[in-house]
């Protein structure tokens, strides 16, 4: 059978278009080492290669394996095989410098209480809650009170707001200025002995009852001036009364003394209330007594000392 072979390799040395074949024989039975061969895959079916025959050092190129869909994050399927999932290469990036489990510490800072419920942050104990920027403590919510205070310490009210000059300042306006702000409330000056300002730029106006009215009880002008009911003071006057009007109506003193220039006022109460007030020249002091309004007035005119007494108005 050898001889057979070997007649076989000569003769195959030859091919048909009587070129010489350099290559040795093959022989079926034995075991040879094949280099610098190429197996065509088109032609050859190789069936016994396992991981055991590919070399631990074979360094083969990944982009040799099958392509997946570009910039995905790689993950296993149901078989364990590799695929292409739907997070991208960006969104993978953003994980850099997670120290801990995502979700563990988003717990720990925020609880949110369904779409539509409250969302919690904060402290779980009396510890306060300080908001900072560089590195210092700006707004503080008290841990046990939950009174907010601008900056660190304690508070003992709801609200508070203390420091030297802009340190204890509320400012506001449509048109702040940090300077002189167009609306202010702070201390006046001082560390101790502070007064309170309440200031705006333009005029300060107070009044009670409905809200939103535009005409003041009590008007302090840009130039200083008060005005009671009104925001136009009589020129050259520090206090004005509802203008140049008959100021009986709004001017009380002591809860007795009714001050009038113009008119007779209405009957005082009996026993707790007298009018003093001043007409055609008179001094009269109007009074009630037991029911009966009665007047006594002192005539101001020439020399007269005399007072008269009537129960018809002078």
């Amino acid at each position: 059978m050898k001889k057979l072979l070997f007649l076989l390799s000569i003769i195959s040395v030859f091919s048909a278009d009587a070129q010489l074949r350099i290559s040795a024989p093959v022989y079926i039975d034995e075991v040879q080492t094949l280099i610098n061969k190429s197996i065509d895959a088109g032609d050859n079916t190789i069936t016994n290669i396992d991981n055991s025959s590919i070399a631990s050092g074979a360094a083969i190129a990944v982009n040799k394996l099958f392509a997946l869909t570009p910039s995905r994050l790689m993950a296993t399927d149901g078989s364990g095989f590799m695929s292409a999932s739907s997070v991208t290469a960006t969104e993978a990036g953003r994980l850099s410098g997670v120290t801990a489990a995502i979700q563990t510490q988003i717990d720990s800072k925020l609880t949110k209480a369904g779409d539509a419920g409250p969302v919690t942050t904060g402290t779980n104990d009396a510890t306060d809650f300080i908001f900072e920027t560089n590195n210092s403590a700006r707004w503080t919510i008290g841990g046990s009170t939950g009174y907010l205070r601008r900056g660190s310490g304690t508070s003992d009210f709801g609200f508070q707001l203390y420091g030297t000059g802009a340190g204890s300042t509320i400012a506001f306006g449509d048109n702040f200025d940090a300077t002189t702000p167009y609306g202010m409330l702070r201390e006046f000056s001082g560390t101790d002995t502070d007064q309170g300002e309440l200031y705006f730029q333009k005029g300060l106006g107070m009044r009670a009852g409905t809200f939103g009215s535009t005409t003041p009880q009590v008007w302090i002008t840009q130039a200083g001036a008060v005005c009671l009911n009104t925001q136009t003071p009589v020129s050259g006057a520090e206090v004005t009364v509802n203008g140049d009007q008959d100021i009986s109506g709004f001017l009380n003193v002591g809860a007795f003394v009714k001050y009038k220039t113009a008119s007779t006022p209405s009957a005082p109460a009996n026993g707790t209330e007298f009018n003093l007030y001043y007409k055609a020249n008179k001094l009269i002091i109007q009074y009630n007594d037991g029911g009966t309004t009665r007047y006594k007035y002192l005539d101001l005119t020439g020399t007269g000392v005399t007072w008269v007494q009537t129960t018809s108005a002078p």
